[in-house]
């Protein structure tokens, strides 16, 4: 069972389960079969823990080796009051297969070593499972199962230099929208396209003497509003200086962004569009082509 900052809890051998100490507000329920492992959200902030087949603590009864996973989910408001009835239906996933491309047909080593998951693109409304890493085979072929609702596509552990550069389905961009799976349903023809042409902005930062700074934070977003609000967003980013103060990017998308440096910004309120909004006015424009590196030099701005 999964009902993080809730708890977690274990079904016993009627599926009854109990979750204790929970805050009152607004949460998602989650419960997941055998055959699971470590989920955590994408914001760090829920996770799920299910054991494989074998390795069942309690002593309880195995299930068949091959059974497939199966998960539940429901909404539940907490007022203060303890809750009773609830029942998870449970569900077997989508299984969707893919392929890598590399641009340019240079085909790196060690393709073996890449990871494929499928995130959810709202952790908060989506199930967990399908986040663990899906090995790809030597052809650059991939399999991924038990994915429901919308989903992302994020290759990890890719060789030195190979950067994400587009997800394509059915001819159509989904890198940052995602596809949308239904229980049950298989599907093909997932296309995630690596590139060696990687972007790279760096700089230094100085103060309103023109002094050259060691201590700052700067923030690099989309020209682009629309893309301030993105899941696992690929066009926002920030920096902190190395030893030597300076700044450095790598693998942003081609595009127009806002570059801004600032003494201090709290953790996470870079990606609040209010921020963004405010920060955009007082920040530097600069555009990125494709493989482009850029030198950029900043004044550092307020918070």
């Amino acid at each position: 069972m999964m009902f993080a900052p809730g708890g977690t809890s274990r079904t016993n051998a009627d599926g009854q389960f109990t979750l204790n100490n929970v805050t009152p507000g607004e949460y998602v329920l989650q419960a997941q079969s055998s055959g699971g492992a470590f989920v955590t959200s994408a914001g760090g902030n829920a996770m799920t823990f299910a054991f494989s087949v074998n390795d069942r603590p309690g002593g309880g009864p195995a299930g068949p080796p091959n059974q497939e996973r199966e998960f539940a989910m429901s909404t539940v408001n907490v007022a203060g009051e303890d809750i009773s009835g609830v029942v998870l239906t449970g569900m077997r996933g989508a299984k969707v297969s893919g392929t890598l491309r590399f641009e340019n047909g240079a085909k790196p080593e060690g393709l073996t070593s890449i990871r494929m998951t499928a995130p959810p693109s709202d952790a908060d409304s989506n199930p967990m499972p399908g986040m663990s890493a899906n090995t790809v085979k030597e052809t650059g072929s991939f399999e991924i199962e038990g994915l429901i609702g919308n989903r992302l596509f994020r290759p990890l552990n890719l060789p030195k230099g190979w950067y994400l550069k587009s997800v394509t389905y059915n001819g159509e961009d989904v890198t940052d929208k995602g596809v949308d799976f239904k229980p049950g349903e298989e599907v093909n023809g997932v296309e995630i396209e690596l590139t060696n042409r990687s972007t790279t902005i760096n700089g230094t930062v100085t103060d309103n003497s023109s002094q050259t700074i060691k201590d700052y934070t700067v923030v690099i977003f989309s020209e682009d509003q629309a893309k301030w609000t993105l899941p696992m967003n690929r066009w926002m980013s920030t920096a902190r200086p190395d030893q030597d103060g300076r700044f450095k990017f790598t693998a942003l998308p081609p595009g127009s962004y806002y570059a801004i440096a600032v003494e201090y910004v709290a953790q996470g309120e870079w990606s609040d569009p209010e921020w963004l909004a405010r920060a955009a006015k007082k920040a530097t424009k600069i555009t990125l082509e494709d493989g482009a590196s850029k030198s950029l030099d900043l004044k550092i701005a307020g918070s």
